[in-house]
C-alpha cells in the first residue's frame, strides 16, 4: 500500500485504486479522489496527481457508499537545482592506493529560497568516471544515491553524478590513485646522496686546533608518501615524522669517534634529519696534526629504515 507521495512542481503520477474483500478477492467499487489543499497538488478523477507548488498536503481516497476513507501524505518540491556528492567525511576528493575504495553519497537539492536548498528524496542518480583505468564507480543496487569508487591504476579521475531526467549540473568528486609500492618504503640519506643505503665516502679536513672538531654527519630519514611521482610511477619520498631514533656508531677504523654524549639522537623540527658531531681521538701529535688521520666507517641506522655505512676519510690539516 502506498504510504507517501513525493512530486516535483508540474510532475505527475498516476494512481490506481482497487477494492477487495477480507479474503483478498476483488470487489467492484467506485472511488472518489480529493486533495486537502489544492494550492500544493491537484488530482483528477482518474487518479492522476500533479504537483502544483512547493509544500505538503493530503491526498484523500474514498470508497463510495462503503464509509472507507484513506489519506496519503503528499510533499511537493521545486525543481532539482543542485546536486552534491561527498564521502563519509564530507570531503570532495580522496587519495587511494590501487585496490582501495571510497563510498560516495549524492544529494539533490531544490530551488528553495534557503541558501543550501531543500533535499529532494527519491531522485534517481547516474554515475560516471572520467577514466575507468584509474577509478571505476558502481551505484548501489537498491539506492542509486549511494555509489562505491574503486581505485584501479596510477593517475587522477573525476567521478561525476547526475540526476536522471533533470537539468541540474553534474556534481564531481576527484580521485587520485597511486600504485602499490615499488621498491623500499623507507630510506636513509647522507649528505643528499642520490644513492641511499649504499656505502658513501665523506671526506673531512681535520681541524688540528682541537681534538673534537665540529665535523658533522647528517642523516635524513624518508618514507614513501601517497603522492605519485610522475617520472618513476612510484610514490614520492617525504621526510619522516618527529621522534624517530637514529643510531650513529663507529664500526671500523680509529680516525674518528662520535663526539656527542649519546650515540642515539632523535629527529626534530619535522624535517626528518638527525646529526652527530664527529670528533678525533685524543692522541693528536704535538706537531698539531691530528693523530686520527685515515679512514673509518660509521654505521647509521634507524628502526624501520635499515642502515647505511659511511666511510669517513680524515685528511691532514695545517697547524694554526
Amino acid at each position: 500500500m502506498l504510504t507517501t507521495i513525493v512530486l516535483l512542481v508540474d510532475e505527475s503520477t498516476h494512481l490506481l485504486a482497487k477494492a477487495g474483500s477480507q479474503d483478498g478477492s476483488p470487489v467492484l467499487a467506485s472511488f472518489t479522489w480529493g486533495i486537502e489543499d489544492a494550492a500544493f497538488a491537484d488530482v483528477e478523477a482518474n487518479g492522476t496527481v500533479t504537483g502544483v507548488s512547493n509544500g505538503s498536503t493530503m491526498l484523500t481516497l474514498s470508497v463510495d457508499g462503503r464509509g472507507i476513507d484513506i489519506e496519503i501524505p503528499i510533499t511537493v518540491y521545486k525543481a532539482v537545482d543542485t546536486i552534491t556528492v561527498t564521502d563519509a567525511a564530507d570531503g570532495s576528493s580522496s587519495t587511494l592506493q590501487v585496490g582501495g575504495t571510497v563510498a560516495l553519497t549524492a544529494t539533490a537539492l531544490d530551488e528553495s529560497d534557503a541558501d543550501s536548498g531543500v533535499e529532494i528524496p527519491g531522485i534517481e542518480f547516474e554515475w560516471d568516471t572520467s577514466d575507468p583505468s584509474v577509478a571505476t564507480v558502481e551505484a548501489d543496487d537498491d539506492n542509486s544515491a549511494m555509489a562505491t569508487v574503486t581505485a584501479k591504476g596510477d593517475g587522477e579521475a573525476t567521478i561525476s553524478v547526475t540526476a536522471v531526467g533533470h537539468d541540474a549540473d553534474a556534481a564531481e568528486y576527484e580521485v587520485t590513485v597511486f600504485d602499490v609500492i615499488q621498491g623500499p618504503a623507507s630510506r636513509i640519506i647522507i649528505a643528499e646522496s642520490v644513492i641511499p643505503n649504499l656505502p658513501l665516502n665523506v671526506e673531512i679536513n681535520a681541524d688540528s686546533s682541537a681534538v673534537d672538531a665540529a665535523a658533522v654527519v647528517a642523516a635524513t630519514l624518508q618514507r614513501r608518501t601517497g603522492a605519485v611521482d610522475a617520472d618513476t610511477g612510484m610514490r614520492a619520498w617525504a621526510a619522516a615524522a618527529d621522534g624517530v631514533d637514529v643510531m650513529f656508531e663507529v664500526v671500523s677504523g680509529s680516525s674518528v669517534r662520535i663526539a656527542t654524549a649519546e650515540a642515539t639522537t632523535a629527529t626534530s623540527g619535522g624535517n626528518g634529519t638527525a646529526q652527530v658531531s664527529i670528533g678525533f681521538p685524543a692522541d693528536a701529535t704535538s706537531t698539531g696534526v691530528t693523530g686520527g688521520v685515515g679512514k673509518s666507517v660509521i654505521k647509521v641506522s634507524a628502526e624501520g629504515y635499515g642502515a647505511i655505512y659511511v666511510e669517513v676519510t680524515v685528511t691532514r690539516a695545517a697547524s694554526s
